[in-house]
């Protein structure tokens, strides 16, 4: 499974990934310079930056691989499909933890402090990006083009409460329980239009419950993803 997840990050390309980190930082440099706001606060902001570069990197994970043939390199193996779909996933799933945590540390170097309130909050307000993860991979099984999977996984992921609004506009009360509400943790600072929203729809969003939820359509995703990749007709 290592070697796998390696695989992984090899075919991604490190400089990309190590290009992405450097990113972050500097952003989190010019972010502290020009703003008078917290930098604590402000660091929020990059985790929409970590969903999109989730879907740059892996959102051709495996339509790529088979559209150009590289996929033969794994029916020379005596490797279950099983544990190649869940090496994707994993690998994914590392990028997103070594970015948070990257971005975590930077942040706290910059302010000389090790905030352990804000570690925790930070984290679980990165929990839609495992999500995200698992839904991209999942595409990227289910659609061909790897362009159009990493546009409607970057679409999806940047307006994904624009269309939870719209949807609750023509009364389809049953998107609470989706996972579009919950792919943007920060709808949860405003105390107030939250309250607001749930009293004007009569819905019960609330953060317990997102983490629930996105947690929740994860292993949905990797679940129905892996047995469809593994049933798949891939020729050599």
């Amino acid at each position: 499974m290592i070697n796998l997840v390696k695989n992984e990050f090899y075919k991604v390309k490190y400089i990309k990934i190590v290009l992405s980190f450097i990113f972050y930082m500097v952003l989190l440099l010019l972010m502290n310079k020009y703003s008078d706001n917290d930098i604590k606060d402000l660091s929020f902001n990059l985790i929409p930056f970590i969903g999109i570069f989730t879907c740059l990197f892996f959102g051709g994970t495996i339509n790529s691989e088979i559209d150009k043939g590289t996929f033969r390199y794994y029916l020379t193996k005596p490797t279950k499909r099983s544990k190649i779909y869940l090496s994707k996933i994993l690998s994914s799933f590392i990028y997103n933890y070594i970015s948070t945590l990257l971005i975590l540390s930077f942040t706290s170097i910059i302010i000389f402090k090790i905030d352990l309130i804000y570690f925790s909050k930070y984290f679980t307000y990165a929990i839609p990006l495992y999500f995200l993860s698992s839904f991209i991979i999942y595409l990227s099984n289910k659609i061909k083009s790897t362009s159009f999977t990493i546009c409607l996984g970057v679409l999806l992921f940047c307006f994904s409460l624009l269309l939870f609004q719209i949807l609750l506009d023509i009364h389809f009360k049953v998107v609470e329980f989706t996972f579009l509400p919950y792919l943007d943790f920060s709808l949860f600072d405003d105390k107030s239009s939250l309250k607001a929203l749930n009293n004007e729809f009569n819905i019960r969003l609330s953060l317990k419950r997102g983490v629930v939820i996105d947690t929740f359509y994860t292993f949905i995703f990797y679940f129905i993803g892996s047995l469809s990749f593994m049933k798949r007709d891939i020729k050599s």
